[in-house]
């Protein structure tokens, strides 16, 4: 039989489902694991909750809590997700409600999903977090398949800094990652339209989204087709919707030390203090990731300019350039570790990844293959547990 045209796109969607689905399991496998291991089978210990900031009432019985620790940010935006439209006081709760509630798509997509039901909420948003990296590789592999590549490489999604940390700790970088990548693989089938609906949703995720959408009517513009200029920037209309919501709903609280002076924060992250109580052996591996982190970092920012170079300018190339910008503008708060600036830079990561596969020029991922690694470093302790205990229980098993 004669194949139709549709039959190699269906081909393409399957084994990029088959790609996603062998994600979602692999997501789920290791959730499994460390929940059972490393919090005692409570689930909330993912949104790391810190002991010593307050807890909404109406979760704090339930909440597993990390003991002397602010916790870290997916605790917020867990609060934001319970409470989307400030009714019930959580964001009391949040360490900067303007700047949590801003990125609102994760927290609002599991409000949606749960159907607002409290009890669900948890389990829903931790879904809507797996639900995005296994999109991401579903985008991811459907891009490659375009360009020839195999959809195993899709894979790589999973280890992006912005993946890890929104598995490890419930984050929003991942969902942007995610809409990036669907954002590179609509552009370069020309699907204007989906491309612009998930620059804006990118917006509503993080503010650096707001960049895609950027990228998109920049292109336009340089071609001087104004009326799709237009109608990309109209991709920002729901985010600033939303932002005028979150506007009235809270005061204002900057957030220090976000941006400064070009590639200052770099040089002072080399020179960042570990905590004393480490001991000698730990503390020389962390600042080793320190350093191999921001050398992964270098690397891949000067490789992805260097390759959109290469290539015709369109809304792709010059939303990497604005992401090349950004992160030389990046300042300590963020610069403070892999974990932090990682996520800030997975844009660019995924960019250099998707195109090196494409290409099959390997070598060019080294750099964000190291920051990965630099970032998985900080993984180890969790990873350690889940192992110990597994060789424990194979150990007991054995004859």
């Amino acid at each position: 039989m004669t194949p139709t045209p549709e039959a190699p796109a269906a081909a393409g969607r399957r084994s990029a489902l088959f790609a996603a689905a062998a994600s979602l399991l692999l997501i789920l496998l290791w959730l499994s694991l460390t929940v059972h291991f490393n919090y005692g089978g409570n689930w909330t210990g993912l949104f790391c909750t810190g002991s010593l900031l307050r807890q909404p009432p109406a979760l704090a019985s339930t909440t597993f809590t990390f003991a002397n620790s602010y916790g870290y940010d997916g605790q917020f935006y867990r609060y934001v997700a319970h409470d989307p439209f400030f009714r019930h006081g959580y964001a009391a709760h949040i360490d900067n409600p303007r700047f949590r509630y801003r990125r609102g798509f994760t927290s609002l997509a599991a409000w949606a999903l749960a159907f607002g039901r409290a009890q669900w909420i948890d389990a829903a948003y931790i879904a809507v977090i797996m639900l995005s990296a296994a999109l991401g590789v579903y985008w991811s592999a459907r891009y490659l398949l375009w360009r020839g590549a195999h959809p195993a490489w899709s894979l790589l999604f999973l280890i992006l800094p912005s993946t890890v940390t929104s598995v490890d700790r419930m984050l929003t970088d991942g969902a942007l990652g995610a809409l990036f990548a669907a954002f590179v693989y609509y552009v370069a089938r020309n699907c204007w339209h989906r491309a612009a609906a998930a620059a804006g949703l990118a917006f509503l995720t993080r503010e650096t989204g707001l960049i895609l959408v950027a990228g998109l009517a920049a292109y336009w513009l340089l071609k001087r087709d104004f009326a799709r200029a237009a109608g990309a920037s109209a991709a920002v209309l729901p985010g600033i919707a939303w932002y005028a919501f979150v506007q009235v709903n809270t005061v204002d609280a900057p957030v220090p030390g976000a941006i400064a002076v070009p590639l200052s924060a770099w040089l002072t992250a080399i020179t960042t203090a570990l905590p004393d109580a480490l001991p000698p052996l730990q503390a020389a591996i962390l600042k080793a990731s320190y350093v191999t982190g921001l050398l992964g970092l270098a690397g891949t920012v000067l490789l992805a300019v260097l390759w959109s170079r290469t290539r015709s300018l369109g809304a792709v190339e010059i939303s990497i350039y604005l992401f090349a910008l950004m992160t030389a503008l990046l300042g300590p708060v963020v610069m403070r570790d892999p974990y932090a600036y990682g996520r800030a830079a997975s844009p660019l990561l995924l960019f250099l990844m998707l195109e090196a596969s494409a290409a099959r020029v390997y070598g060019a991922l080294l750099p964000p293959v190291v920051l990965s690694c630099a970032v998985g470093v900080l993984l180890s302790g969790q990873v350690a547990v889940v192992a110990k205990r597994l060789l424990g229980i194979a150990a007991q098993a054995g004859p």
